[in-house]
This record gives C-alpha cells, structure tokens and sequence, in this order.
C-alpha cells in the first residue's frame, strides 16, 4: 500500500501512521525523568540509555526485537545492539519518524493491557507471539483497529533486519563474513611505454 493507497477500510497507510503518531506525541510530552527508581531500574535492565524513548517504550522496543531475532548459538537482535540502534536512529530522524516509533510502542503496549491487563514485556512469550502475529505481514489485509500496529511492526521488523545484518555480531556470526574486509590499493599500470589510444 503506497502513502495513498486506500485500504478496504478506506484509511490510507499515512493516516494509519499518523494516528500512531498522535498517540506518541502524547508520550513525548510526559517522558519520565529518570531519578525516580523505577525508570532508572528500567535503564539498568536495558543495559543501555536511551536516547529517545522512555525506558519503558526501549523495554517494549528490546522485546519485540528479541522476538523477531532471538538469540541462538549465534547472537540475536538484542545481543547485536539493534534495540539501541532503532533508538539511535529515530532519534536522528525527522519529528514524524520519531513519533511513529513511539505511537507503535505506545500502540503495542496499550493494545497488550486492553486484551491481558499488562504491558507487552510482562505477558507471557506465547502471548507476545500471538500479538506480533496478528499484525504481522503473514496476513494479506488487517481490520481498521489493528492496521497501525501492523505499519508499526512492518516498520520494525525492516529496521530490525539491517541493523542486524549490518552489525558486528550479525555480520560475523549469522552471516560467517569476517570481521574486517581487506582491500587491496589499486596501484594503476606497472608498465613503460604510450598509453594513448
């Protein structure tokens, strides 16, 4: 669906997008400050700072990816930073990127305590995977309350791919590329003699 692609519902996918942004700009203006415990326990659970989300929206961030891309005999999502890096990255891009990021955190968790009565990181896994599978891109249309959930996570999950792939640990352990490319300078021609055509 394009920005103006109309879905069966007749929303397009910028209206979805923004109604995600609404809601975190409602987020934005009330982040916590983090001498209170609870935020900062939350931090130390990280085991990084955000830069632009709550530590509660970085939690919900950390989990979805971890679920995307667990950790195996090889590292997943989390261990190969790419929670951290989303952060880093929205909080570097435009104002609207900014706030679909956090209107689909804010989405995801305020969906997981309408159905379950708790934030998405406190359901249990199975219940985690049934909500990331009912906005995945398995299904072909998705119903007027849950298309920006599904935008959200599209987004997401691309964004979780190539930070993955494009880090140290995924390059090296999923992919088996090796740590540093060597290449060799192009000295130009070695010979004597007319190099005119």
């Amino acid at each position: 669906m394009t920005d103006e692609t109309k879905s069966p519902s007749g929303l397009t996918r910028r209206r979805i997008l923004l109604g995600g942004a609404a809601a975190g700009a409602a987020t934005m203006a009330a982040l916590p400050e983090l001498g209170g415990s609870p935020a900062r326990a939350a931090v130390d659970d990280l085991g990084w700072q955000p830069k632009l989300l709550t530590p509660e929206q970085a939690q919900t961030l950390s989990r979805t990816c971890d679920l995307l891309l667990p950790g195996t005999e090889t590292a997943g999502a989390v261990e190969a930073g790419v929670p951290e890096w989303i952060d880093l990255n929205a909080s570097l891009a435009p104002a609207a990127e900014r706030l679909t990021l956090i209107g689909g955190l804010t989405w995801l968790d305020d969906r997981s305590t309408k159905l379950h009565g708790s934030r998405f990181v406190e359901l249990p896994e199975a219940d985690q995977v049934s909500m990331l599978r009912e906005i995945s891109d398995e299904h072909d249309d998705h119903p007027a309350d849950l298309q920006a959930g599904a935008a959200f996570f599209a987004d997401t999950k691309r964004q979780t791919l190539f930070a993955y792939f494009t880090s140290r640990k995924g390059r090296t352990e999923a992919l088996g590329r090796p740590d540093k490319v060597e290449r060799e300078v192009w000295q130009g021609c070695s010979h004597d003699g007319d190099h005119s055509a």
